[in-house]
């Protein structure tokens, strides 16, 4: 006698039907060769190391940046300053020259009996006058070329002043000459000035 449920295929199980495939897990990608250069993947302490040295790094560039830019400016200071030096002393020359001029004028016109002669009092405040540029010149070696020209021309100028004061001394020529002759060096001199002041570096 057949019993029930003889010959009668069990059910499979709930979710194990036929034809039904089991899931499989998903592939993992594969690990890049260089993983490891993230930082993700650095470790704490390199971490804290690349935080650290960035801004050290940063200040360190922008520090020798800023020490540059100073020492360029000083330079551009210092060269200021000595063509300043220059002109004002040039200023004191002219200054000299033009008193001596006018004692030697009075001197000539007065048939020597005023005013100061060649070699006295004036001339001698021209020459200390001269003698502290030509000193002067001596220190100031960082200079462009426009302020050396002109430097070159006013010494050249200020040494023809012993043949002119020999020349007020002993010539019997009038007064107009003499006065010309110290014109033509003071010409020379306020020019050597202002090319002097306008050589000083634009520094805005």
């Amino acid at each position: 006698r057949q019993r029930p449920g003889d010959g009668v295929t069990p059910a499979p199980p709930m979710g194990m039907g036929v034809g039904v495939i089991p899931p499989v897990a998903p592939n993992r990608p594969a690990a890049r060769h260089n993983g490891r250069w993230r930082l993700s993947n650095w470790r704490l302490r390199w971490k804290l190391l690349i935080v650290l040295l960035v801004p050290l790094i940063t200040a360190v560039a922008l520090g020798a940046l800023r020490v540059t830019t100073q020492l360029q400016n000083a330079g551009v200071y210092d060269q200021i300053s000595e063509q300043i030096a220059l002109s004002s002393s040039l200023s004191d020359v002219m200054d000299a020259i033009q008193h001596e001029r006018e004692q030697t004028t009075l001197y000539v016109t007065s048939g020597r009996t005023a005013g100061s002669p060649p070699g006295g009092a004036a001339a001698d405040a021209t020459d200390a006058a001269v003698l502290s540029f030509q000193q002067l010149v001596g220190t100031d070696t960082d200079v462009n070329a426009t302020t050396t020209g002109a430097v070159t021309n006013a010494l050249n100028a200020v040494g023809s002043l012993s043949a002119l004061r020999s020349f007020a001394k002993d010539s019997k020529f009038p007064e107009v000459d003499v006065l010309a002759g110290y014109n033509q060096i003071l010409d020379t001199l306020l020019q050597s000035t202002q090319l002097v002041s306008a050589a000083a570096p634009d520094q805005r």
